[in-house]
């Protein structure tokens, strides 16, 4: 089994999991964004998009994760920048999420939702 783990493109379902659910700020669906899993023992992170606050993420490696959550939006503001005029973009999710959250996965189909409060 460990043999297993180490090399590239092993596929023992019993080492990954797919992972689905909700992301809400304050009661409200995140539209569109990105939710990672980074697993704590140092194991490949997973990306999955969140559209209209859904996501479901495959072959998320089992055991602990940190979760990182991202939901950018343009502002309709610009920025300068070396000259150069950006357009301005804010995340929907709050401060003290940004440093991820913990989540322990241990079953083959996990459900999660992540509701999450800007105060």
């Amino acid at each position: 089994m460990l043999t297993c783990s180490l090399l590239v493109g092993c596929s023992d379902s019993s080492l990954f999991s797919t992972v689905e659910g909700k992301v809400k700020v304050d009661d409200k669906a995140i539209p569109k964004g990105q939710i990672i899993f980074s697993p704590l023992d140092g194991g490949q992170a997973v990306s999955a998009d969140i559209l209209d606050g859904l996501y479901r993420a495959k072959k998320v490696p089992r055991g602990a994760n940190r979760v990182h959550l991202n939901a950018f939006y343009l502002t309709g503001k610009t920025f300068m920048e070396l000259g150069i005029e950006y357009p301005e973009e804010k995340n929907l999710i709050p401060q003290k999420y940004l440093m991820g959250i913990e989540l322990n996965i241990s079953e083959p189909l996990v459900s999660h939702d992540f509701e999450l409060t800007a105060k």
